[in-house]
């Protein structure tokens, strides 16, 4: 064992260039970092300190602003557990921080501050920093857990990550899957500790990944997402989870081992990792601007700039106010429902000066469409029946018929007020005997003796029914648009209920069906689904403005 610590420390040295000089070894020397992430001095070029303060603006110049940002991932893992050494004064470290696991001395006096009860194991797991668009592990920024992922270990590993290899660097991404709450408490964290140092003029984005996100608020997605943050690239910022995977495999090997060939151990895992990703990274990125270029011109020219405006607005005050973000939430206005629209159409008869006779001519339209809706409940009930219902249904049906043709009887009563003044009995006999049955249903097996009568078939006179012309010599074609805005309302309410009803089916087959582990609840189950399928078909038969049933 100490043979193979002694290689692999030569080895690092070897690749970080100490083999043929003495060099003073910094912290996270000794470890390999993505080579696409910006490192001034390393990869780029640091900007000129009079044109620093431009960089986050939107101003044209030759270095863009996305050259000088950090994008960081932060994530923990509980399955890198280490046990208590049985001999650490005789421990030996050869790499105490030079490489990806923090150094012990300073870390130790960071957590000194919480003062922890002991615990069962020294480690709980571990966490840290990794780049979030290519997913390599971020030299000296892996700190282990004692009690859970606090916020002062992430705190360490955070501002050791925003340290690396970050001179000029003045704006920074970073991911985690709190970051809504986490956020807002890093600054006043990391004033509060002596351990701990941010640069004032670091601009911190937060964000959360993509899969994490759904989990949250639904605010949280657009103030959050990456999706909706200026120049974080086509990310889920969840490529942490990912790394986990290989480390995990040789965590239970490292659980018993001492602290320092513990670390080093993952250090070296992390080190390959890191190496890995050096060798398979690919240049270039998909061609996507002709693709968004169409897409752009289709689009009103006006409402692009003033998209533009709105999303300029937005990123400028989001550091400040996440809830500037809101602007990209979905932007749904709620159907007017048939209530709302009959309240409407009274409150404007109410305000217009018109003949007394017209008052109220919502409310008698409104109760046409509940005398349809009875009919259709009606005709379907009775299809259900079959050929041979027993007394009780037949009765049932006959008082419903009695029940509707009375209806129908107050409705015509009350129309004669708003139709003419001059129909007497004889004209509403002439009109009843003029309405028309709607077309016999040929799967129809309702018994021969409800034929005969027949409340549920009537087309009732309205202005639609009656035609334009009548309408206009009796003054009443507003009738008409009032009766389609109630058809509106009515149509809302009917995809509304089916909305519900599909919802509830999808809850009863996740949670009732697809566990059902005996005969009798799945039986119960399906009676409640075959329920709402029947709601559903009545709901599709809302009748429209020619007074026939939709199908």
């Amino acid at each position: 064992m100490r043979v193979a610590r002694q290689r692999w420390q030569l080895k690092l040295l070897k690749w970080n260039g100490h083999g043929h000089e003495s060099k003073d070894r910094k912290l996270g020397d000794l470890a390999l970092f993505c080579p696409a992430c910006p490192q001034p001095g390393i990869n780029i070029t640091s900007p000129p300190e009079d044109e620093r303060e431009e960089i986050n603006s939107e101003s044209e110049l030759p270095s863009p602003s996305w050259l000088y940002s950090r994008s960081l991932v932060m994530d923990g893992n509980f399955k890198v557990e280490h046990l208590y050494a049985a001999n650490p004064m005789d421990e030996v470290s050869l790499m105490d921080g030079h490489a990806f696991m923090v150094g012990d001395s300073t870390y130790k006096a960071h957590l000194a501050q919480a003062k922890d009860a002991i615990q069962q194991l020294e480690a709980t797991g571990i966490g840290g920093c990794a780049c979030a668009r290519h997913g390599c592990f971020v030299p000296h920024a892996m700190v282990d857990f004692q009690k859970g992922e606090r916020q002062m270990n992430m705190d360490y590993a955070l501002c050791k990550a925003l340290k690396h290899n970050a001179s000029s660097i003045q704006r920074a991404l970073t991911f985690y899957d709190v970051n809504c709450q986490y956020h807002k408490y890093l600054r006043d964290c990391v004033s509060d500790s002596p351990f701990l140092e941010l640069d004032q003029a670091l601009e911190i984005v937060p964000g959360i990944g993509l899969w994490h996100v759904h989990g949250h608020q639904d605010s949280c997605y657009v103030r959050y997402a990456s999706n909706f943050i200026t120049r974080a690239a086509r990310i889920d910022s969840e490529i942490m989870e990912t790394l986990w995977a290989p480390l995990n495999i040789i965590s239970p090997l490292a659980r018993g081992m001492g602290t320092p060939p513990r670390k080093e151990c993952l250090d070296y895992q992390m080190n390959d990792c890191n190496f890995m990703k050096m060798i398979r990274m690919m240049k270039g990125v998909a061609e996507s601007t002709t693709t968004f270029q169409k897409l752009n011109e289709s689009a009103d020219a006006a409402k692009v700039i003033e998209w533009e405006e709105q999303e300029r607005l937005a990123q400028q005050r989001c550091t400040i106010n996440p809830k500037a973000m809101d602007i990209y939430e979905v932007q749904l206005c709620r159907a007017p429902t048939q209530k709302e629209q009959e309240q409407q159409l009274l409150e404007a008869n109410g305000w217009h000066v018109g003949p007394a006779r017209l008052r109220g001519t919502a409310t008698w339209l409104a109760e046409d469409l509940s005398i349809e809706e009875a009919q259709l409940t009606l005709q379907m009930d009775l299809r259900r029946l079959g050929r041979h219902p027993t007394e009780s249904q037949r009765l049932n049906i006959a008082c419903r018929q009695e029940r509707l043709q009375g209806d129908i009887d107050w409705w015509l009563a009350q129309g004669l007020r708003f139709l003419d003044d001059r129909i007497g009995d004889s004209n509403i006999q002439v009109m009843e005997n003029e309405l028309f049955m709607l077309e016999e249903d040929q799967m129809d097996e309702t018994a021969e003796e409800f034929r005969l009568f027949k409340p549920d078939k009537m087309v009732l006179p309205m202005p639609s029914i009656l035609g334009p012309e009548w309408c206009a010599e009796l003054g009443t074609d507003d009738m008409i648009q009032h009766k389609l805005a109630l058809q509106e309302g009515q149509a809302n309410d009917a995809l509304h209920n089916i909305r519900v009803h599909l919802a509830d089916k999808a809850v009863i087959f996740r949670t009732t069906i697809r566990i059902a582990k005996s005969q009798a609840m799945s039986t119960r189950a399906w009676a409640q689904v075959h329920g709402s399928k029947h709601q559903c078909k009545h709901l599709l038969q809302v009748p429209d403005t020619a007074g026939q049933p939709r199908r």
